[in-house]
């Protein structure tokens, strides 16, 4: 790739050329590039059009597809963390363990 990326605005032909050069049409660009940007919009319409599986079932629905299920991110494996609340005493022991562990404190006066 090379450096001469442009002002990534439309009309720049630094960003024309970075976009005309590295486009995939299955892949789009490299993750350099958002894909919400509107420059990079028109680039994209010559690409191949992807049909989702998630589309075809909402498509398919029972509610003539006005309907749209969304997965749980637990289902597929994803876990919150969950906070503790955590006290803060001045003697350091409710305290956070990161600031524990670099045994950082509270100075109330700098001198």
């Amino acid at each position: 790739m090379h450096r001469d990326l442009g002002s990534g605005y439309p009309g720049d032909p630094e960003t024309k050329a970075l976009l005309d050069n590295h486009k995939h049409l299955v892949f789009g660009f490299p993750t350099l590039v958002r894909f919400s940007w509107r420059t990079c919009a028109p680039y994209l319409k010559d690409g191949v059009e992807v049909i989702w599986l998630s589309d075809e079932v909402d498509e398919n629905s029972s509610n003539n597809g006005t309907s749209k299920r969304q997965e749980k991110l637990s289902k597929l494996g994803f876990t919150g963390c969950k906070r503790k609340t955590e006290g803060i005493d001045s003697n350091g022991k409710g305290r956070s363990k990161f600031f524990q562990a670099r045994k950082l404190e509270l100075v109330p006066h700098f001198q």
